[in-house]
């Protein structure tokens, strides 16, 4: 941050009206020292800037040009900045860089340039072993001094990464389970155990819970098929859609909207997968007109489910989730999802659902 004191002598010296001379006098100085303070050569002697901040009746962080709102809205707007880059697919790396640069003390900034420099959850040892005393140094920092929970937690993550990637997994492990909750000790779980069974307040997070495992549970679904390497990617496929078709008729036979959330997340995540890979268009385009159908399910179902509105859908933004995903796949920069809606079967699969 620049250091503006030199600056601020010079405009508290002409708003009270008085000559380098006048201030070189007062503080017993030479007018010299004063002239190349205003023309920021020099900065005052530290044994000064309480003398210089009484004379002109302000105080120290004011005649530094320290302005502690206006220094935390640029932090705010810096990290609002961000997320908006990293949601548009734009690379963040060097806009980070300068904002840590900028405000190496944030623990915010600290976090967020720490992970955004190995910001990938299949990143490879070898990255983390580039930045290990750099990475160390900001966690040591964060642990010491920052009372966010949450950016504590990111930190000790960090540090399991740091052991493993050092050859130490049982240590990376042991941090995991005793520093970290499971399933079960969440926040959501939490809140629903406030309330006693037989109440509407338990059934509304009980649900709440329910939908978000069942996302969970597609995510992790999705990877277990894709990553097996003792099929084929076609046999994966297959696999996955007899699964999709069978939670997507027991949906349809129970209108139960558990179902449907898996459903949905289960196809989104392998057209994920397919479209990053390089997948049939086939495939892809089969998929899209899956993900479509399912967020038209969606979209009337949201009208009366208020916990599947209150939850899973809030990332959405809208009520109407085929339009967002319409939307989407019309608009997003996305690289993968960019060349796909060139093709021609993809654009035929949007134009179905598009009215």
């Amino acid at each position: 941050m620049k250091i503006l004191i030199g600056e601020n002598i010079k405009k508290l010296r002409k708003k009270k009206d008085i000559t380098q001379e006048k201030l070189a006098e007062a503080l017993n100085i030479s007018v010299t020292a004063v002239s190349k303070w205003e023309r920021e050569e020099t900065y005052p002697d530290i044994t000064l800037i309480f003398p210089i901040a009484h004379f002109f009746n302000v105080s120290v962080d004011e005649l530094m040009g320290y302005n502690k709102e206006k220094i935390e809205q640029d932090i705010l707007d810096t990290i609002k900045e961000y997320h908006r880059l990293s949601r548009s697919y734009q690379s963040t790396r060097e806009f980070i860089t300068e904002a840590y640069k900028k405000y190496p003390n944030d623990y915010r900034i600290m976090n967020i340039y720490m992970w955004d420099t190995v910001d990938c959850a299949d990143v490879k040892d070898e990255a983390y072993l580039e930045h290990l005393d750099e990475f160390t140094s900001i966690c040591n920092r964060i642990l010491e001094g920052c009372n966010d929970a949450k950016i504590v937690l990111d930190a000790k993550n960090m540090r399991a990464k740091l052991l493993k990637a050092q050859g130490k997994i049982d240590e990376a492990i042991a941090l995991y389970r005793e520093e970290f909750p499971d399933l079960t000790q969440d926040a959501y779980q939490k809140i629903e155990q406030l309330f006693s069974k037989d109440t509407a307040e338990y059934r509304y997070w009980n649900k709440m819970n329910i939908y978000r495992y069942m996302e969970f549970s597609a995510m992790k679904c999705a990877r277990m098929f894709w990553y097996d390497d003792s099929l084929t990617k076609q046999e994966i496929i297959s696999k996955c859609e007899k699964i999709i078709d069978l939670f997507t008729n027991a949906r349809k036979e129970t209108n139960e909207s558990f179902l449907l959330v898996f459903e949905k997340s289960l196809i989104e995540q392998f057209l994920i997968l397919m479209a990053a890979h390089n997948g049939e268009i086939d495939d892809i385009a089969r998929f899209l007109d899956k993900l479509l159908l399912s967020a038209k399910a969606e979209t009337e179902i949201v009208k009366t489910d208020t916990v599947l509105k209150n939850g899973v859908l809030v990332p959405y933004k809208t009520d109407n989730i085929l339009a967002y995903y319409i939307n989407h796949w019309k608009t997003s920069d996305h690289w993968s999802i960019a060349s796909l809606r060139q093709n021609k079967k993809i654009q035929e699969i949007i134009k179905k659902y598009d009215n």
